[in-house]
């Protein structure tokens, strides 16, 4: 019985195979772990959609867009960092940031508020008196004829 079972494994009759699933590659950032595949893919849909974006908009500044260009990139790594995204989510993500593009400081401005507000610090409010009378003889200056 010894010698069968001893023949059996070595014809690989009696071993069990394991299937294993690739895992893709982890680094650390800081600390923190991230998919380098979904880093990639994010930070290529940024760089792409940018390109994209400032190729339509010719009178963007090239500094100014620059800076955006390096405040979506970052904040595209942060979130696939913080919400541990696959590939197609983090592809998603790098797409979605670098279109708002300014728009990150908005949001940011908006959250930064609300905590402010939340510990009871009071945010003073953008004054719009002036963007209004400007809109206003703006709009005055359409109607006056050529």
């Amino acid at each position: 019985m010894i010698l069968e079972r001893v023949g059996a494994s070595v014809f690989g009759l009696l071993t069990a195979a394991t299937v294993v699933a690739p895992q893709p590659m982890v680094r650390h950032f800081l600390g923190y772990p991230f998919e380098v595949p979904s880093m990639i893919a994010a930070l290529f849909a940024v760089a792409i959609t940018r390109v994209i974006i400032s190729m339509r908009a010719k009178s963007i500044p090239k500094p100014l867009d620059v800076a955006v260009l390096v405040l979506v990139l970052s904040s595209t790594a942060v979130v696939v960092i913080g919400s541990h995204a696959s590939i197609i989510p983090a592809f998603l993500w790098g797409t979605g940031l670098a279109g708002l593009g300014e728009g990150i400081l908005k949001i940011a401005e908006k959250f930064v508020a609300v905590g402010l507000e939340k510990v009871g610090i009071e945010v003073p409010k953008a004054d719009t008196s002036d963007e209004a009378a400007i809109e206003a003889a703006m709009h005055t200056l359409d109607q006056v004829p050529d």
